[in-house]
């Protein structure tokens, strides 16, 4: 028989060796293992496996590292989705943009889970790829054992062993009387492993999530360093439309932390903070991390010296911190109480844009100190995401003018002043670089 896609000679049921087109329609209707076949061919596709005995820890941020090996070439648009409450939110889906050849692996670590208690729970993983301009779509269900915190275990480690959240915990052969130094060694060996790749048993999926690559309108542009200040009901806002915003003491960079007493930013209480101490970075379409250290004035990359910190849990330079929700980002130590320790809130705020035709989702990041919002954007914030106090108006730039859009477009003006739904809305500053 002929292949459906480029007339190549195929055997029914099988994938053509030429276009890679799988010629499901004209199988053999008499072979008993036709679906079977079918089934086992999709699957040689591609390979998804995570590390089953990755420690996972209630009430604490843990990234849950996965491996992609593609088994055929032509595999493009890769997402991903990962959900523990059996029920999917936008911002569980990961699109990556990652162009894979045949037989390459990759190990991802852009999945941060954050689970309530410990115990074991249900997961499910979903994989949509394209391959030969069809797409495909999967998903597994997992067990995840969830792991008390080491602090609590160590409180009262036979509550937990009672409880059977330390069972994995090698104890027979520690005495309670071995002293605690023993025993915290003991734990914290269990929480580090050597990893374990299991294979994900995947299986087709009815929902189809499009790895969507597109932007928005054409008229709507893709600004680059392009910064609005405004001034809403007396409250400053700092709105950013850039790749990346980098935090630091110097004051070139985008958001300044310096800290003052008595009016002065002296280099006693600032000593702990580093020049370029981090940087807010956007990957893929609506995914924000946050990662350890900056390139300086030269280029050259420098880590800070006291280190970042995003709710306590301290962020490296490579893999860095994947923003899911409301945060603390600490610079220069872990308890902002201390003297010299950076102290801010950021959050993540997800919405449609009225602007847009395709109505893709939308994100953008707040950094709020103070009195003063920072908010970083691809290319368009919702005003209303930021704040419900604030009116359904959104900021965008369009053939190069600045915009605030709602039922009208306004062009904003630098010193005047907007009056819209109660809000007294005045322009301090527009800059495009």
């Amino acid at each position: 028989m002929l292949c459906e896609k480029c007339n190549s000679s195929v055997n029914s049921g099988e994938f053509c060796e030429e276009c890679g087109h799988f010629n499901q329609e004209s199988r053999d209707k008499d072979n008993v293992h036709s679906e079977e076949f079918i089934e086992s061919s999709i699957n040689n596709l591609i390979k998804v496996e995570y590390d089953k005995t990755k420690v996972l820890v209630a009430n604490q941020f843990t990234e849950f590292p996965y491996r992609i090996t593609t088994l055929a070439s032509n595999i493009s648009n890769i997402m991903v989705g990962f959900s523990m409450s059996g029920e999917f939110q936008d911002n569980d889906f990961f699109p990556t943009s990652w162009e894979s050849s045949q037989d390459e692996s990759r190990i991802f670590k852009n999945i941060n889970l954050k689970p309530d208690t410990p115990g074991i729970i249900g997961a499910i993983f979903y994989i949509s790829f394209t391959y030969n301009d069809e797409n495909f779509s999967y998903e597994s269900d997992v067990s995840l054992k969830i792991y008390p915190n080491p602090s609590e275990v160590k409180k009262d480690i036979a509550i937990n062993i009672t409880a059977g959240h330390a069972a994995d915990i090698n104890i027979k052969d520690l005495n309670f009387s071995d002293s605690a130094k023993n025993l915290d060694n003991l734990i914290d060996e269990n929480y580090t492993r050597e990893s374990e790749w299991t294979e994900f048993n995947l299986f087709k999926s009815n929902r189809l999530i499009e790895n969507n690559k597109s932007t928005e309108d054409s008229t709507i542009d893709l600004p680059k360093d392009k910064l609005i200040q405004l001034e809403i009901d007396k409250n400053s806002y700092t709105f950013i439309f850039k790749e990346e915003l980098i935090l630091g003491k110097h004051r070139e960079c985008d958001f300044v932390t310096r800290l003052y007493k008595d009016g002065r930013a002296t280099s006693e209480i600032n000593q702990k903070l580093s020049r370029y101490h981090c940087v807010l970075r956007r990957k893929d379409r609506n995914c924000y991390y946050i990662f350890d250290g900056a390139n300086d004035q030269e280029g050259l990359y420098r880590p800070s010296t006291y280190g970042t910190y995003i709710d306590n849990t301290r962020v490296d330079s490579h893999n860095g911190f994947k923003l899911t929700k409301d945060h603390k980002i600490m610079l220069g130590g872990i308890n902002p109480q201390l003297s010299g320790v950076y102290c801010c809130d950021i959050s993540i705020n997800h919405f449609v844009s009225i602007q847009s035709k395709q109505r893709l989702l939308n994100t953008n990041v707040a950094i709020k100190k103070d009195s003063d919002r920072y908010i970083m954007a691809e290319n368009v914030v919702s005003l209303n995401s930021i704040s419900a106090s604030l009116p359904h108006f959104e900021l965008f730039f369009e053939n190069g003018k600045p915009i605030l859009g709602g039922n009208k477009k306004i062009i904003l003006i630098s010193g005047e002043v907007y009056n819209l739904s109660g809000c007294s809305i005045r322009v301090v500053n527009i800059s495009k670089d």
